[in-house]
């Protein structure tokens, strides 16, 4: 294992079978990227002003308490631990749309942006929180949240999981408490007293036809 504590501006890599820890430390990547095919043990530590996560398909993040900030894509096709993390995607390392791929249970899942960021997830995943999902941006400069398919995506929210949304827009919250990204809006279920008046205004227009 190559322990990394106090802070250091490196990017991370982790090769296949290689593990690195923090050992309650922080590392400052200066928003260089993080490639992990190997094994990184965060614990109580911080990766700070990171680039794009990409965990490759060999990688695992176990991501105990810590923190993990994210200023570009969040690429997953390995194993990520959330334990009670924070992933926290913020402005300063990107001004372009932060990009989500690959299935991912978050447990603290934060989205802020001062500049009207955009936030695309994808049709396929799913895209879990369980603890606190937090989505902000600012009066005039919201987040924007944007799905790469046509028929939407979703942010699933495990029972007991919490909901902040501050100036956001391009989501809907379903019956059931997710967050649904983009796609078609619903089309309401009609009750006995709307059919009843849908009824008279199409008996209305064929009266006038």
């Amino acid at each position: 294992a190559l322990p990394l504590a106090g802070e250091a501006a490196v990017g991370i890599t982790v090769p296949a079978g290689g593990s690195m820890t923090t050992n309650g430390g922080a590392v400052n990547t200066a928003c260089l990227d993080v490639n992990l095919q190997g094994q990184f043990l965060l614990g109580t530590g911080q990766i700070n002003d990171g680039g794009t996560m990409g965990i490759g398909a060999t990688g695992v993040m176990n991501a105990g308490s810590g923190l993990i900030e994210v200023g570009g894509d969040w690429n997953n096709a390995g194993t990520f631990v959330p334990g009670t993390s924070t992933v926290l995607f913020q402005d300063g390392c990107s001004t372009a749309p932060a990009t989500f791929s690959g299935a991912t249970t978050f447990y603290n899942l934060t989205l802020t942006s001062s500049i009207g960021r955009q936030f695309i997830f994808p049709a396929t995943g799913p895209t879990i929180v369980t603890g606190t999902l937090t989505i902000q941006g600012v009066p005039g400069q919201p987040v924007r949240l944007i799905s790469n398919a046509a028929s939407g995506s979703v942010i699933e929210l495990a029972p007991g999981a919490q909901l902040i949304v501050i100036n956001a827009q391009g989501y809907r919250v379903d019956e059931n408490g997710n967050v649904i990204v983009g796609g078609a809006a619903p089309i309401p279920a009609l009750n006995g007293q709307s059919l009843a008046l849908l009824a008279l205004l199409l008996a209305g227009i064929g009266y006038f036809l």
